[in-house]
């Protein structure tokens, strides 16, 4: 999951810190959550999807195993 925020974000040109500033967080908390050594809140998670202009369903299908995806109409 936390891949494809990154890979998002890079596909869309905002800098950590553009983010940052975005999520009203710092350019160090963004670094953390995409290096993995810290967990993403539900808001946090819901607010960079805004900012990348994503739905949590581009988003969650990668990190959800199969059975859970068809309850959601979701491909994987």
């Amino acid at each position: 999951m936390i891949i494809q925020l990154k890979k998002y974000r890079k596909k869309h040109q905002i800098t950590q810190k553009q983010l940052a500033d975005r999520l009203g967080c710092s350019q160090a908390n963004i670094a953390l959550i995409e290096s993995g050594r810290q967990d993403i809140g539900v808001r946090k998670l819901h607010g960079w999807c805004q900012q990348l202009g994503v739905s949590l369903v581009d988003i969650i299908p990668d990190a959800m195993p199969a059975e859970y995806s068809m309850w959601l109409g979701v491909k994987t």
